[in-house]
């Protein structure tokens, strides 16, 4: 079973039920966190890693059982965490078939508060209507609407009209943060950008967590949601219909921002504030200074030659594919924002490095009272990675007031 990659959990609202505003101006005051676990962590103690919410893989396909579910779920149960039990999409099998077999393994959860996934990352087909197919027959059973979740680029890549218009809930997974080694309490700011769904109700930002009382790396998640949100959504409401969890749509601003241009711009970084239009719209007369200490945070290298080659980076956009398709290969060839060339983000400016260009650091931050070197990447944009290589930094968790931070 290979590695999950992603996901992403989103939840529309229907117009018969109750639900939280997704209005810009309200912002999420509580999030809950998340893990999920498969055969992979086999023994792990669930409470004892301090999540609120765990979420455990039932099935794969027509007959595989994870022989660990029942031991990690009733663990959960019994000390009060919210629970999902999830299956692996095998699309080679016909999706009812599918469907009835996580049912009957998961017959005595059914009404229990526990609620069904669908972990959608087959390798082929790439069939949306079989997704929508499992999501119902689940659905009826349960009387729960299920939850579904896939990576940032597969909910971008594929119309999904039919599965949102059915109400099904939204877990994101993958992105900048995905190997980067973050506990619970260190949940980076979301910034993705949604195709097909308009609220997301949980981001898995990290494959690489940190947990208590295990010594491997697990798949952590933020809920965008209180415990209470999580438990409406996974019993039935009286209208047989599930509550939509809160989102991180409404995390963003939307009133002109008060405070100096330095910390408001540390928002716009965090997209806070979203993206064109919309952030010059909410910045107002504010635009033009705070944008001015934005560019300045975030401009990482000075060009020296006129004859550079600049593209910007488009949503899917590899520098594999960026470099083929201008002819200037290889792709190593390339300067990219982060220090690595397989880390490219939508919206980066990246150059081609001829004979003539150079780059060099423009940048220092100095650390101060309570920073750490998770901190200045999350407002940097670079990674601890590539901050520790840049500062000779042996131990990402070991730095000083004063210490100058290159980047």
């Amino acid at each position: 079973m290979r590695k999950r990659i992603l996901g992403l959990l989103t939840g529309l609202l229907a117009a018969t039920i109750a639900a939280v505003s997704t209005t810009p101006a309200m912002a999420v005051s509580t999030t809950s966190t998340m893990i999920d676990v498969s055969g992979w962590q086999t023994g792990i103690s669930v409470p004892a890693t301090g999540v609120d919410i765990a979420i455990v893989k039932a099935t794969q396909g027509r007959s595989y059982v994870n022989p660990d579910m029942r031991r990690a779920v009733g663990q959960a149960r019994i000390t009060g965490m919210g629970v999902a039990a999830y299956d692996f999409a095998v699309t080679s099998v016909d999706p009812v078939v599918e469907a009835n077999h996580f049912i009957s393994v998961t017959r005595d959860y059914i009404g229990q508060g526990v609620l069904p996934v669908l972990d959608w990352e087959p390798a082929a087909p790439w069939n949306t209507g079989w997704a929508l197919t499992w999501l119902r027959t689940v659905e009826r059973a349960y009387g729960v609407r299920p939850l579904i979740y896939m990576n940032i680029s597969t909910e971008n890549s594929y119309d999904w009209t039919q599965v949102v218009a059915g109400n099904y809930g939204l877990w994101l997974a993958g992105g900048r943060y995905y190997n980067t080694t973050l506990t619970k309490d260190q949940v980076p700011p979301a910034y993705w950008t949604t195709r097909n769904w308009k609220v997301v109700a949980a981001w898995q930002y990290t494959s690489s967590g940190i947990v208590n009382g295990w010594a491997g790396r697990v798949d952590l998640s933020v809920f965008y949601g209180s415990m209470a949100v999580w438990n409406k959504y996974a019993r039935a409401s009286s209208s047989g219909a599930a509550v939509n969890p809160q989102s991180y749509e409404t995390t963003s601003k939307s009133t002109t921002p008060t405070g100096s241009a330095s910390s408001i711009a540390q928002d716009v970084i965090k997209g806070l504030y979203g993206n064109g239009s919309q952030r010059r719209a909410i910045l107002g007369s504010r635009y033009g200074e705070v944008m001015s200490v934005v560019n300045k945070l975030l401009a990482k290298t000075t060009t020296t030659a006129a004859s550079a080659y600049c593209v910007t980076v488009s949503s899917g956009d590899t520098m594999g594919a960026i470099a083929t398709r201008t002819g200037r290969t290889p792709a190593s060839a390339w300067s990219v924002p982060s220090g690595d060339v397989n880390l490219i983000y939508p919206g980066n400016r990246v150059c081609y490095k001829t004979a003539s260009t150079s780059t060099t650091t423009t940048h220092t931050w100095i650390v101060t009272t309570d920073q750490t070197l998770w901190l200045i990447s999350q407002s940097t944009g670079v990674s601890i990675s590539r901050l520790a290589s840049l500062n000779n930094i042996s131990n990402p968790n070991l730095i000083h007031i004063g210490q100058r931070i290159r980047y």
